[in-house]
């Protein structure tokens, strides 16, 4: 992912990257979002499009989590070679 930046760019890219994840508005955000999709998906009919929608947004949330989470990781990673 980010093995063709620099030690320095990657080690920037985690800093950053922990500072948004660590962010307590980014987290509020994303447990609010989390709370309507939940509630949206227990109100509306299984195959609905407002479902087909919210699972979208919570796989998207996770994705974002994962890939700050991933650049983090592969920092350390260069840091221990």
């Amino acid at each position: 992912m980010m093995s063709n930046r620099s030690r320095a760019d990657i080690e920037e890219l985690a800093a950053d990257a922990r500072a948004i994840l660590g962010s307590k508005v980014l987290q509020l955000a994303f447990e609010d979002m989390e709370r309507d999709c939940i509630q949206k998906l227990r109100g509306i009919p299984v195959g609905d499009l407002t479902a087909a929608h919210a699972h979208a947004t919570l796989h998207v949330m996770n994705d974002l989590q994962n890939y700050l989470q991933s650049y983090i990781n592969e920092a350390a990673m260069q840091g221990r070679k």
